[in-house]
């Protein structure tokens, strides 16, 4: 089995702190958003871009004061929607070294399905 670090094998979850005050826009208050889908066509993470072949679907919300972003089993998290979303793409990054290039004998189930998903989704490396 594989067993550099368990959180690559399953998930990985950066704790970092956010406020949840309502903001004042011009005398009008609003509460912050919780929750955010985004799509990304690519990810362009230490000199190398993942192509996909459909936009990917990023699913980012507030839970315990901290921004998660999660997508393919991969759990990233940050202090705003923005940070988590950066430590997703580093994250998918490193899981495409550390997870999608190893055999599945040396895998778990959950880092099988996050390979399966990397790798279904990935139309190209460069």
């Amino acid at each position: 089995m594989y067993d550099s670090v368990q959180a690559q094998q399953d998930y990985l979850c950066i704790v970092a702190p956010l406020s949840a005050e309502v903001q004042v826009l011009r005398g009008v208050s609003c509460p912050q958003v919780s929750k955010l889908q985004i799509t990304l066509p690519e990810i362009r993470c230490h000199d190398r871009v993942f192509a996909f072949h459909k936009p990917i679907m990023l699913l980012l919300y507030l839970d315990e004061g901290v921004w998660v972003c999660e997508c393919c089993g991969i759990v990233s998290a940050g202090c705003n929607p923005t940070e988590a979303a950066f430590s997703f793409c580093e994250d998918f990054s490193t899981f495409w070294d550390e997870i999608a290039q190893l055999p599945d004998s040396r895998l778990t189930k959950k880092a099988q399905a996050t390979k399966n998903c990397m790798l279904s989704a990935v139309k190209s490396v460069r």
